[in-house]
């Protein structure tokens, strides 16, 4: 597809833009909010993060998701990728869900 454009004259490496609806709810601003939201409660849900933030919960998974690289894990926000203390922490709330 690229090489296409190129082959018919484009010289810019950036992609150029597009219509539909920008982005808003992704701000940096909203994403730190979130942020310091799931650091404060590591249970709460993505409903009550996004009503307390002002977003829609589809937005609010996608900046979870997306942005912060998080995921639900024993009814807690966990990043992806995990340190050794992490993982560590992990196994001892995952043992503690099973117990």
């Amino acid at each position: 597809m690229w090489a296409a454009e190129f082959k018919r004259g484009r010289t810019s490496l950036e992609d150029d833009s597009r219509e539909g609806r920008p982005k808003t709810a992704t701000t940096l601003e909203t994403i730190e909010k979130v942020h310091y939201i799931v650091l404060d409660d590591r249970r709460v849900k993505v409903c009550e993060i996004a009503e307390a933030v002002g977003i829609s919960e589809e937005m609010m998974r996608n900046i979870l998701q997306e942005e912060l690289g998080m995921r639900k894990l024993c009814a807690r926000w966990v990043p992806y990728l995990l340190n050794a203390d992490q993982k560590q922490m992990r196994k001892r709330h995952s043992q503690e869900c099973l117990d």
